[in-house]
């Protein structure tokens, strides 16, 4: 009895594993980034993103989804996405105040402005 108490508890934490690994959503909330693999989110650590249909930009460190570039990215809450119409790629635009010098889809505001962030 102990033992299929076991796998029950075991296959509950796997099933919960795997819904909050495959389950993203909130970024609409402001300050809420995406996390990692995720469009608008960092890179992983492989250079990838959860999606194969996601693309990881080399030179940015970001994942974005080619079909809808803007998705996931929210600069900040300091700027605009717009989509680059060469490279299909994310940009952001920033807000007078801001700049996204540091990370490209992030506009951050200097120091002491209220609610700018850093990286």
């Amino acid at each position: 009895m102990k033992r299929r108490t076991k796998i029950r508890r075991l296959a509950s934490l796997c099933f919960a594993f795997a819904l909050s690994a495959g389950c993203y959503s909130g970024a609409e909330e402001e300050g809420k980034e995406p996390p990692p693999g995720y469009p608008g989110g960092w890179c992983l650590e492989t250079l990838t993103c959860y999606e194969a249909a996601w693309i990881c930009d080399k030179e940015g460190l970001y994942c974005y989804n080619y079909e809808d570039p803007c998705e996931g990215v929210h600069c900040g809450w300091h700027g605009a996405c717009v989509v680059d119409q060469e490279t299909r790629k994310p940009e952001c635009v920033c807000e007078a105040g801001y700049s996204n010098e540091m990370y490209s889809l992030y506009c951050a505001g200097p120091a002491g402005v209220t609610g700018a962030g850093t990286f």
